[in-house]
């Protein structure tokens, strides 16, 4: 990334984060996630007792049990497989195994088993210089940089390149921009974790096969696995985006697991060849403990000690594949965590390394309880109307009649990260109005963001579904809220918006303080995500993280500034109030 690149991240992230602007895009939005995703049912393993396939009942109920009752791990769909047999799946409201869901890096191993597939072909070899691919950078200044990149330092993620992921805040032309950036060091010398690489892989796929890579893959792979129910976003440049984009359910990512352990075999039908799989599987890259227990293989992660590996995107999504048992455990979540420090994934490694196969029939009524109410113990949401409720309605429905203003912002009904990764900044909410539904105790809640109206009903204790439709990029909502009292006995209305979709959720509370209404925005995960990416060693060489870092910007005061970003206070104004302010 050259200087006026670096600079760019730097205002981007000072404007939205410290700054607080509305619009803090350097480039115009552009719609990626372009299509209305659903729950869809599609063919899927049988169920089987754990114990019958080798599965101990007790440590898998304590697995179920962590994942269910962790607000940190915030999960919000798992299926287990043990061979070939499902053995346990549950989802928190809102949320479904069927559901397609953001997998971010988990997208790159898609990417890998595409390269295989035309290594298979004769097509590509990992030898392959990647400039062979682009003549039209073979001409340019920069070029004599790349000469000895190949596909293998793409795979294996050992190319030092400044362009990376922040690039998508700033840039329209990732191709151009990768291939301006100077390498810093001779590739293949070390681990260099850069989303880009893998969006070069995609543009690769599309130059080889002159189709787009989810057509490729519709063709050789998610068809064949009856995956059909998936979305990969394209950049402005009309590629998938290769390492982050893809929207895939937790069963999906399952499958796919179970691909790897039949050696790339789909029910007798050769999907991919064992060579192949070998080689992604292998280690390829030593990645710094700091990171996490994996090293890097070809687009996926292998455990240093015990022969597992995984898939691995952030803020929770996982693809855990163990050979020696047989076991593939998927994982949806939205847990504040870079790479491999999910809570979720913790817990399988602890809990599911090692086991004998026993059960008993307590374990198992548990089980069934737990994939029956999963996440309701971690909720801020209760699953029931208490009595509190409705003191709670009683003495403050009658305060939020009428519409509210609220003071200049840059917060939306979309949470704040979601907005950073889709390039889709708002003008900010200006306006709140609470009103009741026609039917039921049901709340519709309408927010104005610039010229923007967005409506959303509600259910007391309960999800409601809905559709926004926000810069042109589609979204189902799952919302509901409560109303309860703090200690102090003052009441206060929580209003949770869930992505089914996406990693982030949105959670409103409505409060009164020193006799003033005041709306809080907060978002799960939030301002962990920066706080880890700015405390972690991962990102050291990045000029950004560099100037943050700077003793003249200590971390401490900017992560201030930043949780204040994301859990913002703001003043609820009646509008009458503020028309009689105008007219004094």
């Amino acid at each position: 990334m050259d200087i006026s690149n670096a600079l760019s991240a730097i205002r981007v992230v000072y404007d939205c984060l410290i700054k607080g602007k509305p619009d803090f895009a350097l480039i115009p939005p552009h719609p990626t996630k372009t299509a209305l995703l659903l729950p869809i049912r599609e063919p899927y393993f049988p169920s089987a007792r754990p114990k019958r396939v080798g599965v101990d009942g007790e440590r898998l109920l304590a697995f179920a049990r962590t994942l269910s009752e962790s607000r940190e791990g915030n999960v919000h769909a798992v299926t287990v497989l043990s061979q070939g047999k499902c053995v346990f799946e549950a989802a928190k409201a809102g949320y479904s195994v069927d559901m397609p869901h953001a997998a971010f890096s988990l997208s790159k191993t898609l990417t890998g088993l595409a390269i295989g597939m035309l290594v298979d072909d004769g097509k590509l070899s990992p030898t392959d210089p990647v400039l062979s691919f682009f003549p039209e950078f073979k001409g340019k200044r920069a070029s004599a940089k790349f000469k000895s990149l190949t596909l293998h330092h793409l795979l294996s993620m050992s190319v030092n390149l400044p362009f990376n992921e922040i690039g998508v805040a700033i840039s329209d032309t990732y191709t151009k921009d990768f291939f301006e950036s100077g390498l810093r060091d001779k590739p293949g010398e070390e681990f260099a974790y850069n989303s880009m690489c893998s969006y070069i892989l995609a543009v690769i796929v599309t130059r080889v096969t002159e189709r787009s890579l989810s057509e490729f893959l519709d063709e050789r792979l998610f068809a064949p696995m009856d995956i059909h129910n998936y979305f990969w976003e394209k950049s402005c440049e009309g590629v998938e985006k290769g390492g982050w984009g893809l929207y895939l359910s937790v069963k999906a990512m399952a499958k796919l697991g179970m691909l790897f352990l039949n050696r790339g075999e789909w029910y007798g039908k050769r999907l991919i060849s064992e060579k192949w799989l070998a080689r992604m599987t292998e280690r390829h890259t030593e990645v710094p403990n700091a990171i996490g227990r994996f090293d890097y293989g070809y687009h996926l992660w292998r455990h240093k000690e015990n022969g597992s590996f995984l898939f691995n995107g952030m803020l929770g999504q996982n693809v855990w594949v163990y050979p020696e048992r047989q076991l593939v455990v998927a994982i949806t979540a939205g847990d504040p965590c870079l790479f491999q420090d999910a809570l979720s994934l913790k817990a399988a490694l602890r809990e599911l390394l090692g086991m004998t196969a026993c059960d008993t029939r307590r374990a198992r009524r548990e089980r069934r309880e737990i994939a029956r109410h999963f996440g309701e113990k971690a909720s801020l949401i209760p699953p029931y109307i208490s009595f509190e409720n409705h003191e709670a309605r009683e003495r403050l429905f009658p305060a939020l009649e009428g519409r509210f203003l609220l003071h200049e912002n840059n917060s939306g009904v979309l949470p704040l990260l979601t907005r950073l990764i889709q390039n889709s900044p708002t003008k900010g909410i200006s306006a709140i109005t609470l009103s009741p539904c026609k039917k039921g105790d049901g709340i519709l809640f309408s927010f104005t963001e610039g010229k923007e109206n967005y409506h959303i009903a509600a259910g007391n204790c309960r999800f409601v579904y809905g559709i926004l439709t926000i810069h042109g990029e589609k979204y189902r909502v799952a919302a509901a809220y409560a109303c309860g009292l703090t200690e102090e006995r003052e009441p206060y209305l929580r209003l949770e918006l869930r992505f089914p979709a996406l990693a982030s959720s949105r959670l409103l509370l409505i409060r009164p303080i020193h006799g003033k209404l005041t709306l809080t925005l907060t978002e799960a995960p939030g301002y962990e995500v920066v706080e880890n990416l700015l405390r972690s060693g991962v990102g050291e060489k990045s000029d950004l993280l560099e100037f943050l870092t700077k003793p003249k910007s200590p971390a401490d005061f900017l992560l201030r500034r930043i949780k204040a970003a994301f859990a913002p206070t703001l003043r609820m104004i009646p509008e009458s109030d503020a028309h009689k302010a105008k007219k004094t």
